[in-house]
């Protein structure tokens, strides 16, 4: 293994070894994404210092590394917010933990509506202006509706429907 990719290598472990420990320490329902992102520098900079340990200088080398776990980071990014905020893993693994016995659909829907996602999740539609929260009763706003249209023109071209 050349010594760029064993700096890719060790500064990408650092940062999935600290991930993990901190999530395992402080769990949370929320993504934390600033955090994942500060611990991506972590891992940066070690790549950075092991490629400058391991060969002499050299710029070019240094910005294979460099790009070579932003690649990687934005990668796990990307695969992380997707997979930790997705409704569909979020039911499977609610089913296999179930013992994968049959359950209630009103059962799932009521666990749903009431969980923390779905009131972060209107939340922070709330905070960006995309909607409005009035009592019991949640209201689009222009800035939603054009949101919504932009969305739901963006699955029609892809040709999938809108899902989550």
């Amino acid at each position: 293994m050349n010594s760029e990719m064993m700096a890719v290598a060790l500064g990408v472990g650092v940062f999935f070894l600290l991930h993990i420990v901190v999530w395992r320490a402080t769990p949370s329902y929320h993504p934390r994404m600033w955090l994942l992102a500060l611990l991506a520098m972590n891992g940066l900079l070690i790549s950075v210092l092991t490629c400058l340990v391991l060969a002499p200088w050299d710029g070019r080398r240094l910005f294979g590394v460099i790009w070579m776990d932003v690649f990687l980071f934005l990668l796990y990014f990307f695969t992380y917010a997707g997979l930790i905020r997705s409704v569909s893993i979020t039911l499977l693994g609610r089913l296999l933990a179930g013992g994968n016995k049959p359950e209630s659909f009103q059962v799932l829907f009521e666990e749903y509506s009431a969980s923390e996602r779905f009131e972060d999740r209107l939340r922070v539609l709330d905070k960006s202006g995309l909607l409005r929260l009035e009592g019991s009763y949640v209201i689009l706003t222009s800035k939603g509706t054009r949101w919504a249209r932009w969305t739901t023109i963006l699955s029609q071209i892809a040709g999938v429907g809108l899902r989550g």
